[in-house]
């Protein structure tokens, strides 16, 4: 942003891989393995996670992960938080740039399921106007459920109505 004179900057695939932590955030015993599609694990993101809970050097995270429920919960919770910081965060330093700058993010379809799925919390990220605009993902043959995401997303934008034209129009020819 300070090196060009961008109008718009879209956030992509800006949220966590499919990981089922949040089905499996009340269960007490939870398969070996089952937790293991994570990219929260690396070094950095463990370190932070035991600094904010006050664990030791020595625990072993990813077990503590596997064997508490209480963990699992502060786990799922501090990867929702640190993807909310970053595009607070980054929203931030690019309108301190540029305050006229436009910031969109290319969201998954399955509109109930984003934010425990991925932690892509767009509509807390438009309430909180760290975006502006969502560009919807509506890959998908299942025409009732399009037409149901189409509502909603219209919803999310209604200062921005032309965001759904192309939804419609492609309702229209259904």
């Amino acid at each position: 942003v300070s090196l060009y004179d961008f109008d718009k900057v879209e956030y992509d695939v800006i949220r966590y891989p499919n990981d089922n932590y949040y089905d499996n955030l009340n269960n007490k015993n939870v398969k070996e393995g089952a937790l293991d599609n994570d990219p929260g694990w690396s070094e950095a993101g463990v370190r932070k996670f035991k600094s904010i809970y006050g664990l030791s050097e020595d625990d072993d995270v990813k077990k503590l992960v596997y064997s508490s429920i209480d963990i699992r919960k502060k786990w799922y919770d501090f990867k929702y938080d640190c993807l909310l910081d970053f595009v607070r965060k980054a929203s931030t330093a690019m309108r301190n740039i540029n305050p006229d700058i436009k910031i969109s993010a290319a969201v998954l379809n399955g509109f109930d399921a984003i934010v425990t799925s991925y932690d892509q919390d767009y509509p807390k990220w438009l309430e909180l106007g760290y975006i502006d605009e969502v560009e919807p993902m509506c890959y998908t043959n299942d025409y009732n459920g399009f037409k149901d995401d189409y509502n909603k997303y219209k919803d999310l934008t209604p200062t921005r109505p032309e965001e759904c034209i192309s939804l419609k129009e492609a309702l229209q020819a259904h």
